[in-house]
């Protein structure tokens, strides 16, 4: 997405359907060509915990929100 454009609703959800995002796609974090833009989380590796029926729905009045799970590695002695 060029950073110059106005992003639409539509826009945000085509690019979300258009990168494959489902219920348990990952990415990294910082990340400069996520589908929704810039997001301000701290860095690190997070899974999409959303259905996949409400992530994919044409309507963000509806479902607006992607819930996310930030994954850290634990590394027992």
């Amino acid at each position: 997405m060029p950073k110059s454009a106005k992003t639409t609703k539509r826009d945000l959800h085509q690019n979300i359907k258009d990168n494959g995002w489902k219920q348990g796609s990952c990415f990294l974090l910082p990340c400069e060509n996520l589908p929704v833009g810039k997001i301000d989380l701290p860095s690190g590796l997070y899974i999409i915990i959303t259905q996949d029926c409400d992530l994919l729905l044409d309507s963000l009045e509806k479902e607006p929100y992607v819930e996310l799970l930030h994954a850290k590695e634990i590394i027992f002695p």
